[in-house]
């Protein structure tokens, strides 16, 4: 079984919703999650479940291999540029 580090998880999400221009907030509503909810997986203290991850992938096509795994090889060059500074 593969242990995901969920402050290292935690921290590539901000680092997505950073790139995006987003709050907290505004982030939360578009992966469908509770605000509350949301500050806890971005703080680390809650896992990223896979609908939330999946719609993160389907919003802004990031891999779940690079928000579990940290491979930021899957993500385009666009996106790596935008993220890769907030890492």
């Amino acid at each position: 079984m593969v242990k995901i580090d969920l402050p290292d998880a935690a921290r590539r999400l901000k680092a997505v919703r950073e790139s995006e221009g987003l709050t907290k907030a505004e982030f939360a509503d578009m992966l469908g999650v509770d605000r509350s909810t949301y500050i806890k997986i971005e703080d680390g203290a809650r896992e990223i479940r896979v609908p939330m991850a999946l719609r993160l992938a389907e919003l802004f096509g990031i891999s779940l291999d690079f928000l579990y795994r940290g491979n930021i090889a899957t993500l385009s060059a666009e996106q790596a540029a935008k993220i890769r500074p907030r890492l």
